[in-house]
């Protein structure tokens, strides 16, 4: 598209669009080049979400941090999945689930083991 066409404006009608060459604009009007098409503006990034899973996992407090890291765990994992490789941060989700779940296991243990020892 060269010079200028004919566009629909918001209101019904039609508006005569200048169009720069080697420029054409995106359905959310944005102008691209045709080398910028299909490909990234910016590195991925790491779900917050798996950053706090892995802390938490590993500072867990009393369970309520285990749960927390396991919570928190599991959301990372789906933001991650659903994001199309915008968000990264599979490892650190992961590891804050197995502490999350170590740490639920150790406190149901301590739980078990203070309600069946004899005083």
């Amino acid at each position: 598209m060269h010079g200028s066409h004919w566009v629909e404006n918001q209101v019904g009608g039609f508006a005569e669009e200048t169009v720069t060459p080697g420029w054409d604009r995106d359905a959310s009007g944005v102008g691209t080049t045709p080398e910028s098409i299909g490909t990234r503006s910016s590195e991925p990034e790491v779900s917050g979400f798996a950053i706090a899973s892995a802390v938490v996992g590993i500072l867990w407090i009393f369970g309520v941090g285990a749960i927390a890291a396991v919570v928190t765990g599991h959301l990372a994992l789906r933001s991650i999945k659903r994001s199309d490789g915008r968000l990264t941060g599979r490892v650190g989700a992961r590891l804050g689930l197995v502490l999350g779940y170590l740490g639920i296991v150790g406190l149901i243990m301590f739980v078990v083991e203070i309600v069946v020892r004899p005083i």
